[in-house]
């Protein structure tokens, strides 16, 4: 029996080992045998719609198979069932009649699933091919990786026989302790170390990316062509022999990957087992990027995946990036109330109830979070049917206390007023009004009422005014900017009269005569000698007083003599 182990760099898909042509071989060697012992091929053997003449006595003497049917008529019919075909028959017989023939790893599973079929064991013979054929499995194919790999991918042909003759169990051991060893590697024979999901924490989610990661080792490319059946094994084996979370995780991310690459070619089936297989282990999350999550909910997934993965995706919302959200398409109908958008609302809502419970709000997550909100609302395919109410839950949907800025906010209400300018306006000019203002009336004042302290927009409990919905806030904001520009007003007006004070002050020192009246006339109506003004403050004449006093002497003096000239004049006239 001539063995032979495929070389490194050699196509698993087919076998790289030229066979001569096993027919004719066959044939000859029946024929030297009817020569050397003179007896005929008397059993005709059916298998597979081809048939074969052979010899009965040497058939009894190898397999228990047709040593039970030896009472039975010359002809006997190979069930369909029978593993490898009538190829794999033809090299079992060329075995019976002593000719060596080339053992590989494409051949050798169809080869043992056939002896076990013929039931060629040592009860029966010597040195039989069962024996024989599972000594070259352990000690040459099981011992070396791409050996293995090409039986386990030929093992998948002829299930169930290569499985509960334990082929595919002891492949999955073979490769699962491979792996381990080259994650741990003993002998330190790594360049580089393990390739690990960490570089995509930081970065959008993409195929093309993980593609590249993957490249980079040959074992993880290796494990994630695997059917699906046999890299969950693998995963099994992993775990069973103590491979560390961090590093399986990973690998159930790139073999899933494949099954969610966009222009339709993905593998919900895969993927959705895929997922099971990662979401089983609570502490899987922290080695997966959120970006992995969010492209799978893209996908027509099982109603109970879809609520793990959303679970997931709140954990390490703050660590998301935009570029991995799911958008509504413009032209699907209803962007209000599209399936795309109300996941994302949920999740974000889900987020922040999670955060109001833990009383963390001013987080340097939470302002991620915001942010990231915003951002989605800018970007959002706004339609003319979307309501003023529904974008204003959506604003809504993330406090004011998670934004830090609200650059990206007013981006998303240009969008939506872009198209649906009128009707938006007038639905948000209610929003900006005070609290008991009627219809607007042209007058930015609605009512020359006082406020209570409950209405009234303005409080000093900064913490429960950051949690009040947007309206109120935009009313508060409102009232603000109106006192300022009050304030701003009144503080002119206050220089403007300390201005006209001072130049009133000037020209009475200079003309004192001239403000005799003026002066007389302001104390006469101000009996403490005071201007009241509240805007200027208060203005004292008593420095004025000694001038005054002056003055209404010669005032008197003056009307005494004005009084003395007249009776001067009367008494001349009498006489």
């Amino acid at each position: 029996m001539e063995t032979c182990s495929i070389k490194d760099g050699s196509s698993v898909a087919s076998s790289p080992i030229s066979s001569p042509n096993i027919s004719t071989l066959l044939k000859i060697k029946v024929l030297s045998w009817s020569k050397e012992t003179g007896l005929p091929a008397s059993v005709h053997v059916r298998v597979c719609n081809k048939s074969f003449n052979l010899h009965k006595t040497l058939l009894c003497t190898k397999s228990g198979y047709f040593k039970e049917r030896e009472d039975q008529l010359s002809e006997i019919e190979i069930p369909h069932e029978f593993p490898g075909g009538a190829e794999t028959f033809e090299k079992i017989m060329l075995f019976i009649y002593g000719c060596p023939t080339l053992i590989h790893p494409f051949n050798i599973a169809g080869l043992r699933c056939a002896a076990q079929f013929l039931e060629m064991t040592e009860q029966h013979s010597t040195g039989n091919l069962c024996e024989r054929f599972d000594l070259y499995l352990n000690q040459v194919v099981l011992q070396n990786w791409d050996d293995t790999l090409v039986l386990l991918k030929k093992c998948q042909d002829l299930l169930p026989w290569s499985e509960n003759l334990l082929i595919v169990s002891r492949c999955i051991e073979s490769l699962a302790f491979t792996a381990c060893m080259e994650i741990l590697d003993p002998e330190r024979r790594r360049e580089k170390p393990v390739v690990m999901l960490g570089g995509l924490v930081n970065q959008p989610w993409e195929y093309t990316t993980v593609e590249k990661i993957i490249n980079q080792d040959t074992w993880i490319k290796d494990l994630t062509d695997l059917p699906f059946e046999f890299f969950r094994q693998v995963i099994g084996s992993l775990r069973r022999q103590g491979m560390k979370e961090r590093y399986v995780s990973p690998l159930i991310v790139f073999y899933a990957s494949k099954s969610v690459v966009p222009e339709g070619q993905s593998n919900t089936d895969i993927l959705q087992r895929a997922l099971d297989l990662l979401l089983t282990r609570d502490k899987a999350y922290r080695f997966v990027p959120v970006g992995f999550y969010f492209a799978c909910l893209a996908h027509n997934l099982k109603h109970e995946t879809v609520l793990k993965l959303q679970d997931q995706i709140v954990s390490l919302l703050h660590t998301a990036h935009t570029e991995n959200f799911i958008y509504p398409k413009a032209g699907n109908g209803q962007v209000s109330f599209s399936q795309e958008l109300l996941t994302m609302e949920t999740l974000f809502s889900t987020y922040v109830s999670t955060e109001s419970e833990g009383h963390h709000t001013s987080s340097p997550s939470n302002m991620r979070v915001g942010r990231l909100w915003d951002v989605f609302l800018s970007r959002l395919p706004y339609d003319q049917e979307m309501k003023t109410t529904r974008f204003i839950e959506l604003i809504e949907t993330i406090p004011m206390s998670f934004r830090e800025s609200h650059d990206q906010l007013y981006l998303a209400l240009n969008a939506f007023l872009q198209l649906n300018t009128h009707q938006a306006f007038k639905d948000c000019s209610d929003s900006f009004r005070f609290t008991n203002s009627a219809d607007f009336s042209g007058s930015v004042v609605p009512s020359s009422r006082p406020l209570t302290s409950q209405q009234s927009p303005c409080t000093d409990d900064e913490t429960g005014a950051r949690n009040r919905p947007l309206c109120f806030l935009m009313q508060k904001d409102a009232t603000l900017d109106e006192y300022e520009s009050t304030s701003y007003r009144i503080h002119n007006l206050e220089e403007e009269l300390v201005s006209l004070k001072k130049s009133l002050q000037s020209h009475n020192n200079q003309k004192k005569p001239t403000c005799l009246g003026k002066r007389s006339a302001s104390r006469s109506n101000n009996t403490f000698g005071q201007v009241t003004t509240a805007c200027i403050g208060s203005v004292s004449f008593t420095s004025q007083r000694k001038y005054a006093n002056k003055l209404l002497r010669v005032l008197r003096r003056v009307n005494l003599f004005g009084s003395r000239k007249t009776n001067i004049k009367t008494n001349e006239s009498g006489r």
